[in-house]
């Protein structure tokens, strides 16, 4: 049997990126205790194909979760395997938690296109601190929110050389809800968002009311090695049809109000108000469920899980950190 940390963690942890599966847990009452029988996007794309990282995990779990209609759409195209629409798994947690922005919010949350382990964002950070420094007033100050891959890189001090505030929702990205919880004690601090790429951040910004506007020039995503299944050697936004539509939609300079059309389109991809409901959702996952489900994902979700925590217990999380990026590789 393959045991390699690729495919445990696929079938076995149940450890969806961004704690999602806790979120969907929580949101239909599924056991938190019994690993969730689908696999979930994990975010917004404005790609016309299914991930094939989602093709791969959907085809073990035999059920997909994805944002919008959009996106239930092109699944169906490429895949048999039974999909249902549930919205953005950051944007129910806002919900059921009733987060929403700080009354005495300020200034401006700057997300720029962010790394990944197999992928390098490329722009010219320097362009785009004098950018940001250049907004008017009102905008500032102007805090910077950067992925924990990107700070373990030094980029942020690159940021701070400006003068700006860095902040980050961490790095516990799977298992937690920490990641999301850090995401919304940030960006409810802020007037306004902003980034130099289209992203989920759009989304979660706009739908909890907050104007976002796109700033700097572009940026290329460089597919180091082709380690990442997902997209080519070098990705842009001109990649992607959709993408450039969405672009042109919010790249309007700095605004100070949501636009009818970007509410539109926000309230369109994360399907408000027509996703699956919660009981429904439930009946569809324990139908899911089988012989396999019981006698092997359970038991081992359960063996791996401790398993996981007995390492976070045991070694601190910098090292633990270390030892699954060199295992992940």
């Amino acid at each position: 049997m393959d045991f390699s940390i690729t495919k445990i963690l696929d079938r076995y942890l149940d450890m969806e990126s961004y704690g999602t599966s806790l979120i969907v847990k929580e949101y239909c009452h599924f056991p938190r205790f019994l690993p969730l029988p689908c696999h979930i996007e994990h975010g917004w794309t404005p790609m016309s194909t299914p991930l094939n990282s989602d093709l791969r995990i959907a085809s073990y779990k035999k059920m997909m979760l994805v944002f919008n209609q959009r996106r239930k759409n092109i699944w169906l195209k490429a895949s048999n395997i039974p999909v249902f629409v549930i919205g953005a798994p950051f944007v129910l947690y806002r919900q059921m938690r009733k987060i929403k922005q700080n009354p005495n919010a300020k200034g401006t949350i700057a997300f720029p296109s962010h790394s990944t382990l197999f992928i390098e964002n490329q722009y010219d950070i320097n362009t785009y601190c004098r950018q940001l420094a250049k907004l008017p007033p009102k905008y500032h100050p102007i805090d910077v929110c950067l992925f924990h891959l990107d700070i373990k890189k030094g980029k942020d001090k690159i940021y701070k050389k400006y003068g700006f505030k860095v902040v980050s929702a961490g790095s516990k990205i799977r298992g937690s809800l920490d990641f999301v919880r850090n995401f919304y004690s940030i960006i409810c601090q802020y007037k306004f968002a902003t980034s130099n790429e289209i992203g989920s951040y759009i989304l979660y910004a706009v739908e909890m009311g907050l104007p976002f506007f796109l700033l700097g020039g572009k940026t290329k995503a460089v597919n180091k090695n082709l380690k990442d299944p997902n997209i080519g050697s070098v990705v842009t936004i001109n990649s992607y049809k959709y993408g450039l539509t969405v672009h042109k939609l919010f790249n309007t300079g700095p605004v100070d109000k949501i636009s009818s059309s970007q509410y539109k389109f926000v309230i369109n991809e994360l399907n408000i108000g027509k996703t699956i409901k919660p009981n429904i959702l439930k009946q569809n996952l324990f139908q899911n469920t089988g012989l396999r489900y019981w006698l092997i994902l359970a038991p081992a979700f359960w063996f791996f899980f401790c398993l996981v925590n007995l390492f976070h217990i045991i070694l601190p999380e910098n090292i633990t950190y270390k030892i699954f990026i060199k295992l992940y590789k």
